[in-house]
């Protein structure tokens, strides 16, 4: 079996990343969260990077993947330019193979390349945005646009997330497509 460690900005993050992915590695391919005990923002202090290092030494799985939110939209050059760097930093002394998923703007984008689940589980009439990686704040807009009887908060992604569909994200969302293709490669070449 290929076991993933996946390294985000909270662990809602990579379980829901965890759960749009897994069905469709199936038995052969295991993720899990790495790193657990971190927020949004200390992963660009010195002990997080100290954190990863001896993570990634102690681990041993077969392939990372970095997730952070560019906390941009695409044309905003320079966040997905530090959030690049950040990652080309802290990755380069790993001994294993790294992937980077940049969620542009943050995460709850992936949700509107499939709006239609999200619709369907709140109960919600959110209309599909066109290119998801040049929405502002997509979490305050699902906040925004859902009821009070059923209002969405972040904690809710991982069971979101293990109810949307791969293929439709990954047809309504380009950067996410690129992610999963390289990911799938990734994987195709590791040797078991």
């Amino acid at each position: 079996m290929i076991r993933i460690g996946l390294i985000g900005e909270a662990p809602n993050d990579t379980t829901a990343i965890r759960n749009l992915l897994q069905p469709s590695f199936g038995n052969k391919v295991q993720l899990s969260s790495v790193i657990k005990s971190r927020r949004g923002g200390q992963m660009d202090s010195e002990k997080f990077a100290r954190m990863v290092k001896a993570e990634l030494t102690d681990d041993q799985k077969d392939l990372y993947v970095f997730i952070r939110d560019a906390d941009g939209v695409a044309t905003e050059k320079a966040k997905l330019k530090k959030r690049k760097e950040w990652y080309c930093e802290l990755s380069k002394d790993t001994k294993r193979p790294t992937l980077f998923l940049l969620n542009i703007y943050e995460l709850e984008a992936l949700i509107f390349a499939d709006i239609d689940t999200f619709n369907h589980l709140y109960g919600s009439k959110i209309k599909s945005p066109g290119d998801v990686s040049m929405m502002s704040e997509p979490k305050d807009e699902l906040k925004h646009k859902t009821e009070k009887r059923k209002k969405y908060h972040e904690s809710h992604c991982p069971d979101i997330f293990k109810k949307m569909n791969l293929e439709t994200v990954k047809n309504n969302c380009r950067y996410f497509a690129e992610f999963v293709a390289e990911l799938n490669k990734a994987v195709a070449t590791i040797k078991k």
